[in-house]
């Protein structure tokens, strides 16, 4: 019940911008899952920022999709724009990406298999499946 409390507690501030979660991390060694970022910016190198489209979700960070994960030509749909909660907090979110992150560095998202590929594994004829001529 206590560490329920303290998760809590934690949260809120974060939600509130008393405290951002690289500083809570640091002086605590807690980090409060929902809430971990608001902007790509916030996330360690090889994260990005993602929320899901459930009502009242929390935007955390996650890896870089990596060789052979699920993608979506195109890349993933980002958003941006405030977002409020049954307790009235609010957090601005800035083009933060929805349900997950795009292919890491170095790989591509297969068009047909909808995976991340070695970029290498890619010739002029797949990069431009998007109807553009290499003329």
């Amino acid at each position: 019940m206590l560490a329920a409390r303290i998760k809590f507690s934690l949260s809120l501030l974060l939600l509130i911008g008393a405290v951002n979660a690289a500083t809570l991390h640091e002086q605590t060694g807690l980090l409060a899952d929902e809430i971990e970022c608001t902007s790509n910016v916030d996330c360690a190198p090889g994260y990005c920022c993602t929320i899901s489209h459930e009502r009242y979700s929390y935007p955390r960070c996650q890896k870089f999709q990596d060789l052979g994960d699920f993608c979506r030509p195109g890349g993933p749909l980002t958003t941006s724009g405030d977002r409020y909660y049954p307790d009235g907090t609010s957090i601005q979110l800035d083009e933060i990406y929805m349900q997950f992150c795009p292919c890491g560095p170095g790989l591509l998202c297969d068009r047909g298999e909808q995976v991340c590929r070695d970029a290498s594994d890619f010739n002029s004829v797949q990069l431009n499946q998007s109807g553009k001529s290499d003329d």
